[in-house]
């Protein structure tokens, strides 16, 4: 025998039937235990009744009955034939209310009923009702429409309809293509597509679009925006060339559009590659009017150059500035903290002839070249020239300058002026020259006087022989071997105006740092040989008068 439970479950599957006398409705239910196991072939004891209004309502009417179930669980009663307990079952008023149907159950047939559940009872008990029905009364209003139903489930697809007759389509040639003249549809090779490449305004192709202005614009692209960030045109490609243009085929400078053609090469592609196979043609043609740049590159991150060209003569510049101010034709300006360089420029060395970094001429200057350093504290060069190799001759500046008209020409002219020392040439190492000058013009002096007793002068100056300490002071560039000179520490003591403190960088000019740390330098004095040869030829006048006047003594004896 199955355990006894303290709560009986029971799923009851409801099938009720009426007779017209007596009154009964039948019920049956599946009998199962609280762990769901189905009270099969066993004698169960229940407890029916009829609540009026709720789950909780009044008992209408109660009864009892012992029933056994069959080899499933089931079971079958009819309600109003069993045991009364309290109440009628005729006197139920089926039509005044709802009614609900509660079951209690005793599994072991006794009378220790537990409840099993309440239900409702629907249309079906209500046939009672009719039995008694009275006249009808007077047809109530129409209720609101209730919700909507769900939706069934679609239909099969219909056959496929009959085939419609063919449509007219205006007759063409091979690769033309439609367009619509606003009554009819005509074919044209305007837009031509021969399978594989388009072409507008031409009808021979080559690459998958192309475009032919004839006497026309080839192609006009036009922005809307007027910021920088609403180009006309934005192409881009991963690591291809990003746009190729043949010949002189893009108008550029716009008015009113930021950027004609905004162009992005990344992963070492080009932001714009064009070639011209023609003279008089133009690769890239740009015009800047009305304060506009023709051209502007620029760097956005890491190592690259705003404009690189190579091969031929590099870059042929032909400006014509005009107005009162006109400035240059190039005007680079780029900051940055270190290794800053305005124009970068490099000629490899060619098999024959010569490679030239920049080859500048000018009406007034070829090359103009300033060091703006403010108040920077590192080295500021106006002009850096640097030469290497491993053969031949190497030139770190080459000046050259020819004048057949005019009044004078200058190779190198250098000018320094404003600091505590300086130099309008500095060579650290050996000078070369086919000849020297010091101004000596009397309109350039003053306070002119005849030098006296310079044999005295000469006589107290102290002549060394020395070696220089090249390895020490190697930026210096100082001679080798044995040398002969004066100490300018006791040149002070006689000429001092001949002696002059000096700085020397100690670091050669390919080291130079560029961190803005202020440059290193060495202090020493130097004296001024070349002004020695005018006490010198002093001294031996001095010295001839002395000689003269010792012979004219000898010969008087």
């Amino acid at each position: 025998m199955k355990s006894t439970i303290t709560s009986i479950v029971a799923a009851l599957i409801c099938s009720i039937s009426f007779a017209q006398s007596p009154q009964l409705f039948s019920y049956q239910g599946v009998a199962r235990d609280n762990m769901g196991e189905v009270i099969d072939n066993q004698n169960i004891g229940l407890r029916l009744s009829v609540l009026s209004g709720s789950i909780t309502g009044t008992v209408m009417y109660s009864e009892t009955q012992s029933v056994t179930t069959n080899a499933f669980g089931l079971f079958a009663v009819q309600i109003g034939g069993g045991t009364l307990v309290s109440g009628s079952f005729g006197a139920i008023a089926w039509g005044s209310t709802s009614h609900f149907i509660k079951i209690e159950m005793d599994a072991t047939g006794g009378s220790t009923y537990t409840l099993t559940g309440t239900s409702q009872l629907l249309s079906v008990p209500y046939a009672l009702y009719a039995e008694t029905a009275g006249t009808s009364g007077t047809t109530g209003p129409i209720g609101p429409t209730g919700p909507a139903g769900a939706a069934g489930i679609i239909g099969l697809t219909g056959p496929t309809g009959p085939q419609g007759p063919a449509g007219t389509i205006a007759s063409g040639t091979n690769s033309q293509t439609l367009y619509h003249n606003g009554s009819s549809w005509t074919a044209t090779s305007n837009l031509y597509h021969n399978g594989t490449n388009v072409g507008i305004g031409t009808t021979s192709p080559t690459a998958k679009l192309s475009v032919s202005g004839g006497t026309s614009k080839s192609l006009s692209v036009t922005g809307s925006g007027t910021a920088a960030n609403f180009p006309a045109l934005i192409t881009n490609t991963g690591a291809g060339t990003t746009l190729g243009v043949s010949s002189n085929g893009i108008l550029t400078g716009y008015p009113g559009i930021p950027a004609a053609i905004y162009s992005v090469g990344y992963a070492g592609s080009n932001g714009i590659f064009s070639t011209a196979t023609s003279t008089g043609q133009h690769g890239v043609y740009a015009q800047g009017e009305n304060g506009a740049n023709g051209i502007y590159g620029r760097v956005f991150s890491g190592a690259g150059y705003s404009g690189k060209f190579e091969g031929g003569s590099g870059v042929l510049i032909n400006g014509n500035p005009t107005g009162t101010s006109a400035v240059a034709t190039i005007n680079v300006n780029y900051a940055g903290a270190t290794d800053v360089y305005a124009i970068e420029a490099v000629a490899t060395s060619p098999t024959t002839g010569y490679g030239h970094g920049i080859h500048a001429s000018g009406g007034y200057r070829g090359v103009e070249a300033q060091g703006l350093g403010g108040t920077y504290t590192g080295v500021v060069n106006g002009v850096y020239a640097y030469a290497e190799g491993s053969a031949g001759s190497r030139r770190g500046l080459t000046g050259y300058a020819s004048n057949t008209g005019g009044s004078s020409a200058y190779g190198i002219y250098g000018f320094g002026v404003g600091a505590g020392v300086n130099y309008g040439g500095y060579f650290a190492g050996d000078i070369y020259c086919t000849g020297a000058y010091l101004p000596s013009d009397k309109m350039l002096k003053e306070n002119i006087q005849n030098v006296d007793d310079a044999l005295a002068i000469v006589n107290e100056l102290k002549v060394h022989s020395y070696h220089y300490r090249t390895a020490e002071f190697e930026v210096m560039q100082l001679q080798e071997g044995l040398r002969y000179g004066f100490i300018a520490d006791e040149m002070k003591k006689v000429l001092p105006q001949f002696v002059k403190t000096t700085l020397q960088p100690l670091a050669a000019p390919d080291k130079e740092k560029h961190d803005g740390t202020e440059e290193e330098m060495l202090e020493f004095e130097a004296v001024n040989y070349t002004e020695l040869i005018p006490i010198l030829t002093k001294a031996i006048q001095e010295q001839q008068a002395q000689i003269e006047e010792l012979r004219r003594l000898l010969e008087l004896k």
